[in-house]
């Protein structure tokens, strides 16, 4: 018996061939491929998203180093829980960045285009984009799209580097690790070097919500971020660290 609903259901068929659903189709495809790549990359590598983590406390240290000696053992990344919220903002990233480029920055290398930069040994970043200036200069964002509470409360306090390690350290360390990713991705250098050339330059947190335009376009909140120089020594020195202990647990299992 032929269902009734055949032609119904065909009629709300998409062509192959229609230009569109070409177009989408490969939009689709580039986007998987983009996450499949960041996340190939990501494998068994100190990331600057966990930089906070082997900064924190020695419970969550050991489980974010554990994690990334499973993933080198497995080759598989491990399980990334996404929350509705996290969800909702990263359908919010596309017009955030539209609207950074709309105040005068010039914003490149964000959202679909982002790229994962290797910083140092087993120790990658993943900047949200890059800010050039007219002199040359590049600037790294760091870039969140979180709920109104949550921006309600970055615009109030979030003011400055302290006010921001205050906040959410694990932010923090984001940000001054994708300002090290400057230096290693643009001008090629080392890790070690990257770090002497990062003291004293600058990067930018960022927090954008839609709905913030009663009496005043409070959108966007774009702090400007300046870590003192002994952070960034303290940044090379736990991400070396970590390695090392990486290395060497994984050294003693092999034996």
């Amino acid at each position: 018996m032929v269902s009734p609903y055949k032609n119904r259901m065909m009629s709300n068929f998409v062509k192959q061939d229609d230009p569109a659903f070409l177009a989408f189709l490969e939009d689709a495809k580039k986007k998987e491929a983009a996450i499949d790549s960041f996340h190939a990359a990501r494998i068994g590598n100190i990331t600057g998203s966990g930089v906070g983590e082997i900064m924190g406390t020695p419970t969550a240290k050991s489980t974010y180093l554990y994690g990334k000696i499973a993933e080198r053992m497995t080759g598989k990344p491990s399980p990334n829980f996404e929350s509705q919220a996290m969800r909702e903002g990263k359908e919010k990233e596309a017009e955030c960045c539209e609207l950074i480029k709309s105040i005068g920055f010039d914003l490149r290398f964000h959202t679909k285009d982002q790229i994962t930069i290797t910083v140092g040994e087993k120790f990658v970043v993943t900047p949200d984009g890059f800010i050039f200036f007219g002199d040359g200069t590049k600037q790294s964002t760091e870039t969140k799209c979180p709920t109104a509470p949550t921006h309600a409360k970055y615009l109030t306090e979030i003011k400055d580097f302290e006010s921001l390690k205050k906040v959410n350290k694990n932010y923090y360390w984001q940000v001054v690790s994708q300002m090290v990713s400057v230096f290693s991705h643009f001008y090629e250098m080392e890790f070690e070097e990257a770090i002497e050339k990062a003291k004293g330059s600058k990067g930018w947190f960022i927090s954008y919500h839609p709905d913030f335009v009663k009496d005043k376009d409070r959108r966007l909140h774009c702090v400007e971020i300046a870590p003192p120089d002994k952070d960034f020594d303290e940044l090379y020195t736990a991400v070396i660290g970590a390695v090392q202990e990486i290395n060497e647990k994984i050294g003693y299992e092999n034996k």
